[in-house]
């Protein structure tokens, strides 16, 4: 799931600015996307590729990857900065599709998913691609640093992708084991697309780590953010339900039985009485919940093709609501036993952390526009829970 930035804003907000910034860099970024995912001529990688890559988003990765790069005085127009870009972004898309086959998730960003709609082999084969595609373009720049880094990085999205597996209805509550999952899966990638924009530079170890370690609070900043949005609550509305607001469709990982930071937060909390200590655990931890999980994967699997038809209705709304069978608590109930417990309010206290020093990994650059437009999109991120 990724943070909903469209809705609910009047008037440009920092993202926008950046994309105005790079509007001329982000216009070759998308046509080499376009030259990439129609060079072999199957009509199926085009199909599925499409589907997702140009189904909306900002290109938030590559964005900091332009960006980036304008930081420490390069030119986001050379093609090779461009090139970094578009290898972000396929790698970002294909860790999409294949979440969403792991997840077996029938939605996103709003629509049906590619898995729900072309089966799951067809959208693990055109990861592949996209993921091979992105080594194709790297090679092409002959630099041992990048091959590495995007190797590496490949391997931890990996490795979160299987401790996020692991995790899921285990006994694994520690924040520890939290951060593991969210450092390989989402804050490598981050560090990865802010690393890239000096990848073909010549740039002082010093600033690379520092961009590192800014892309790497970020994405940890911003996972907490969707970890307490899938579960629509909103600090700037009394923390009921604000996903309405935002833009997000709510509860997919209550529904899988992920482990996120509220559930952490709220496990953790002195306030947590026993009683909503034994259902949390029971649903998340001991496995309770993992019969109306399985029913509800094949529920929506099965419901994939009424959606896509436009009759998915009445199941879809039960469905969207997060109520289990009558052995489980509903969405609603664990909404409020997180709620009370602090788990959102802490999990935004982490995030909050996260954000301060993303803002101090920035501190090292001279002071400028790009500098202050970073600045300013890791308020409007926070902004928006």
């Amino acid at each position: 799931m990724a943070l909903g930035f469209g809705s609910g804003i009047v008037g440009k907000n920092a993202l926008d600015l950046l994309v105005d910034d790079h509007k001329a860099a982000l216009g070759s970024v998308e046509g080499l996307l376009q030259g990439t995912l129609s060079a072999v001529p199957l009509p199926l990688i085009e199909s599925v590729s499409k589907h997702l890559v140009f189904s909306g988003g900002k290109r938030l990765r590559p964005l900091l990857t332009l960006s980036c790069a304008g930081l420490c005085g390069g030119d986001p127009l050379r093609d090779d900065i461009c090139h970094l870009a578009v290898s972000v972004e396929l790698i970002h898309s294909a860790t999409l599709l294949h979440d969403d086959v792991v997840d077996q998730s029938v939605e996103r960003r709003g629509v049906a998913s590619a898995s729900a709609v072309y089966g799951n082999a067809a959208a693990v084969l055109v990861g592949d691609f996209l993921l091979a595609s992105a080594f194709r373009l790297l090679a092409g720049l002959d630099s041992a640093f990048v091959m590495r880094l995007f190797a590496d990085t490949s391997a931890r999205l990996a490795e979160g992708e299987l401790r996020q597996l692991i995790r899921r209805g285990g006994a694994d509550s520690s924040l520890e084991g939290y951060w593991q999952v969210v450092e390989s899966k989402t804050a490598s990638l981050f560090a990865t697309a802010c690393q890239a924009g000096v990848g073909t530079l010549d740039t002082p170890d010093g600033v690379v780590d520092q961009l590192a370690r800014f892309g790497h609070h970020l994405g940890r900043g911003y996972q907490v953010l969707d970890d307490v949005l899938d579960y629509g609550y909103s600090s700037s509305l009394a923390g009921r339900y604000g996903a309405g607001v935002l833009g997000k469709r709510v509860g997919d990982d209550f529904r899988e039985g992920k482990v996120t930071a509220p559930v952490v937060a709220s496990l953790q909390s002195p306030s947590l009485s026993v009683a909503d200590g034994t259902t949390l655990r029971g649903y998340f931890l001991n496995g309770a919940g993992a019969g109306d999980r399985a029913a509800g994967a094949g529920d929506r699997v099965a419901g994939a093709g009424d959606r896509i038809a436009g009759a998915g209705d009445a199941a879809s709304a039960g469905r969207d609501s997060g109520v289990a069978d009558s052995a489980s608590p509903s969405f609603a109930e664990v909404f409020t036993i997180l709620e009370r417990s602090g788990g959102f309010r802490t999990s935004m206290g982490w995030a909050t952390a996260e954000f301060d020093a993303a803002r101090e990994a920035l501190s090292y650059f001279d002071d400028g526009i790009i500098r202050q437009r970073l600045a300013a999109l890791l308020d409007f991120i926070l902004s928006r829970c």
